[in-house]
């Protein structure tokens, strides 16, 4: 356990649990100054501290925090996402809403954590074609080996609504995207999690039809997929990807959406009500009805 306060008796969580505890109070809340989001967390995380305790212990963690949000933010533009928060110009310790629906962020990712991991692979298959995709499917249940969402993307058809999926689609008159699914509800995505897939992806992409013995690549080629056809990978997880992960996805070029990616799609394409001030719990039947779209197409 890392102590932030010097001589002080109290240990708190660690870092990170501090840092993240602020970064959702700073979602939930902004505008706001960055301390103000601090001392939420703490008074979290102890909420029979006196505010004097509070304030010294916040200052303590600041210039950390502060890191720790550049970062986070940085991780955004890095994967061509809003971020839901960002710096205000005009004062550099508070901080203002970015994407316009940031209010709803909090509630839709529960809501995705929650959900079947099937469900989720669904889901997935439904956001892409929301996205543009020409047909988007769901492999079978076993056997899939890795390969759990298979779309084809055909450029002739039009531009493709990106929204901010942020999916890098290769040029060519065809497309296809390979997508595993991991619907996690804390346990970030590691190198070692990317290199399963990628590993079980490159015997669709060296073998192709010869591949057939595996139901996932079979989905594949039944759709048409052959080994020198355009393609991309993506992974798309309910939870984040750690620092490892999100090297390894730019030195391969694959697509990583996270929970937040997911859920402002599913806000971006007007899925779930954005512009209320509130999302009702009924709202989300909405997502349940895509998914029941998905499995009325059934794998291939």
């Amino acid at each position: 356990m890392l102590s932030l306060l010097g001589e002080c008796p109290v240990t708190l969580p660690s870092s990170d649990s501090l840092f993240e505890l602020a970064w959702q109070e700073a979602v939930e809340h902004c505008p706001i100054r960055l301390i103000e989001s601090v001392e939420a967390a703490l008074r979290r995380i102890d909420p029979k501290a006196v505010p004097v305790e509070i304030g010294d212990r916040a200052e303590g963690a600041l210039s950390r925090t502060k890191r720790f949000f550049d970062d986070r933010i940085g991780y955004y533009r890095h994967r061509r996402l809003i971020p839901p928060i960002e710096w205000s110009k005009t004062d550099p310790e508070r901080l203002v809403q970015v994407y316009p629906h940031t209010r709803h962020l909090p509630a839709v990712i529960e809501y995705l954590r929650r959900l079947d991991s099937y469900d989720f692979e669904w889901l997935i298959a439904s956001l892409l074609r929301l996205a543009g995709a020409e047909k988007s499917i769901a492999t079978p249940r076993i056997g899939d080996q890795g390969i759990d969402v298979i779309a084809k993307f055909n450029a002739s058809l039009g531009e493709a609504r990106r929204a901010q999926l942020g999916f890098q689609l290769a040029a060519g008159p065809e497309v296809y995207v390979l997508v595993q699914c991991k619907r996690r509800t804390d346990r970030t995505v590691s190198v070692a999690d990317l290199r399963e897939f990628v590993g079980a992806t490159s015997i669709l992409r060296i073998r192709g039809s010869e591949a057939q013995s595996l139901r996932g690549a079979a989905s594949a080629v039944a759709m048409g997929f052959k080994p020198f056809s355009a393609g991309c990978l993506a992974y798309a997880t309910t939870s984040t990807f750690d620092n490892g992960a999100t090297k390894l996805a730019e030195f391969l070029d694959l697509v990583t959406l996270d929970g937040e990616g997911i859920a402002q799609a599913l806000l971006d394409f007007g899925v779930l009500p954005a512009g209320a001030g509130k999302i009702a719990p009924g709202d989300f039947t909405e997502i349940g009805k895509l998914i029941i779209e998905s499995k009325s197409l059934g794998p291939n």
